[in-house]
This record gives structure tokens, sequence and C-alpha cells, in this order.
């Protein structure tokens, strides 16, 4: 950049952590930079928010920004497949890496959620405030009671502008069978773009492989062609302003919503008195439960609930205690449940 050469690049790690000083030093030295391979794949993505949704006032972008996470959440369900044999389907299929390492720890949807989230709001990246969750935890008994619920499991990157703050996370969600999240499967990628004028709009396609991350960078190199010619710069230009509004990063305890809660307890008489007494101290009511037979010669129950829409600091609290419980056993594992508005 620094010579005068135009850059492009797949590397969504890079912009997420130092995307800030590359676009200032880009703009000091007139030259274009373009990451739109960075972000799901072949969905031109950072093009819609940059070009066609410039003059819109995004409130929300939620979507299925990882295909290796998608397509192995997507193995468990079809094919009651567990989770490390559909990781190493994913890896034969050349869906995920050697080391998958930033892709099932959620890390990966972390820095494009983040990319998206300065590109949008014009703030510096929020990367190192994003909370991360990854897939590793969830076993084929969450699906399977989750779609018991009427839920699917999906890995989703939100971000969402509520007043002076933005809420930025990366996290496995129960989402409703009816909503059109629950239809995007494999390694495909979805993003949900809600505006204040345009309403809600969808994008959909191939958010990984070679074929879709080349086409992607093609057409940056076409953007960058025009911008070097002088025919245009408008995705340059918008692209540096990232970084010019201060707008704090929501803390994620304080962000709320319903959650799923995966409890083992001993099949004793008065656990469940015991688990809703906690969590009716916290405010938190039971909107759906279920119990089942006991999983294993130890004869613990699982028990799963689903809850009303409360602060994730409720539920760590809750969690907390009701793992101190004499009958309860193992650890208790939460997952959010997508909001209506986040559809």
């Amino acid at each position: 950049i620094r010579n005068k050469k135009h850059v492009i690049t797949a590397n969504k790690a890079l912009i997420a952590e130092h995307g800030d000083e590359i676009f200032q030093l880009a703009k000091k030295n007139n030259v274009y930079f373009g990451f739109e391979a960075s972000v799901a794949g072949a969905i031109p993505i950072i093009n819609t928010l940059t070009k066609n949704m410039a003059n819109e006032n995004i409130i929300s972008l939620a979507g299925i920004i990882n295909g290796t996470c998608n397509y192995i959440l997507d193995q468990m369900a079809s094919n009651d497949m567990p989770f490390d044999d559909a990781l190493s389907s994913a890896k034969e299929l050349g869906y995920a890496e050697a080391d998958p390492t930033f892709d099932i720890n959620g890390m990966d949807a972390a820095h494009k959620i983040s990319i998206l989230s300065s590109l949008v709001y014009k703030i510096k990246s929020p990367l190192q405030k994003t909370y991360v969750q990854g897939i590793e935890d969830i076993t084929s008994m969450d699906i399977k009671f989750a779609s018991e619920l009427g839920y699917c499991i999906k890995h989703v990157g939100i971000s969402r502008k509520l007043d002076e703050s933005i809420e930025c996370m990366a996290h496995p969600v129960l989402i409703e069978k009816d909503n059109i999240f629950s239809n995007v499967s494999g390694v495909m990628n979805a993003l949900m773009i809600r505006g204040d004028r345009f309403g809600t709009s969808m994008l959909y396609g191939n958010g990984a492989g070679g074929d879709a991350t080349a086409s992607a960078v093609t057409s940056n190199l076409v953007d960058a062609i025009n911008f070097a010619t002088g025919i245009d710069t408008s995705s340059f230009n918008i692209s540096n302003d990232s970084g010019s509004e201060n707008i704090s990063i929501k803390n994620y305890d304080d962000i709320e919503s319903p959650f799923y809660l995966r409890i083992f307890a001993e099949d004793i008489s008065g656990v469940m008195a015991e688990i809703t007494k906690i969590l009716a101290k916290e405010s938190i009511s039971i909107e759906a439960v279920t119990q089942h037979e006991p999983t294993d010669k130890n004869l613990l129950i699982p028990i799963v609930m689903i809850t009303n829409s409360v602060s994730f600091s409720s539920i760590k609290n809750s969690i907390k205690k009701i793992e101190s419980l004499e009958h309860v056993k193992e650890t208790v594992f939460s997952i959010r449940v997508l909001k209506s508005d986040e559809k």
C-alpha cells in the first residue's frame, strides 16, 4: 500500500484485527483495498452494504456465515451423526481446514461479523468485544431435544444497533423451524439485513470453497481496475469511513433473549422444584420443558427447558446455583434462542 499498489485479500482475520489501520493507510496512499472474499464467499455482502445499501440505516444483520459449522450441524441433524464424525466428513470433503479450530470455536464467524459491523455502523473493529461461542459442546442429544421443541440449531453472527450501543456476537442459537434460516443447509451461507426503510432483505449462496472465493476476488479485481482508471471509486471511499463513529459495544451479559438449558440430574423427587425455585429468584420463567429417560447406567435424567427472554447475567447466575445442587450432575449447557426480531 505504501508503494501505491492496489491490494485484494480474502483474509478475514487481517481485516477484523487490523482493518482500521489498513483503511486509513489505503486512503492516505490513494490505493484500492478490496476484501469482498473475506466474508461469505461468493455472496456480495460487502458490495451490497457499501454500495447498494449505502444510503440506508441498517438496524441489524444476522447470518449463517460459517459453512463448516453449518455443515456439521446439518449432518448431526439430518443423519444423526455425532459431532466428531460430522467434522471428519467436513474435512474429507474439503469443507474444513486440516486445523478447523477457528471454524468450530466461532472465531471465523466472529471475524466476519466484526467486519460487517465496522462497515455498517462506521465503528472501529469490535472484534475484541465480540462475544464468541463455538459448536464443540453441542451434542446429538441437543439436536434431538431442540427438534422436539420445534427448533433447529445453527451457528450465527448477529450485529444490531440499539440506541447508542451495538450488539455484536457469534454463537449457536436455537431457531424455530419456520424461520427461513432453518432451511439453510450444508455449507451454504445466508445473511438477513434489516433496514429502517427497505425492511428485510436476504442474501444466500455459497459461502466457502475455491470457486466462491475466486468469484469474490475477481469482483474486487474489476473494482480495482475501475478505481485505477477513474471509473468508479464508491467502494473505496465508503470502506474508509469505517471507524468514524464512537459507539459502544453492548456488554454481552446485558443482552436479553430466551435460552435453552440442558441439565443432567439424578432421578430424585423434588429436583425440578429446586431448579424452578432458583430460576424464579432470577425472575426467569419456563416457556417449555421436557424430561427424558436416563441416557446411561448412571440414571441421570436430561432436563431441557426454554426460558423467557432474560439477560445472560441472569442465566449465568442461575446456572451457577443449579450446578451446586446435590442432585444435579455435570455442567449445565445453555444456548440462546433467536428472537423473532432477529429473523
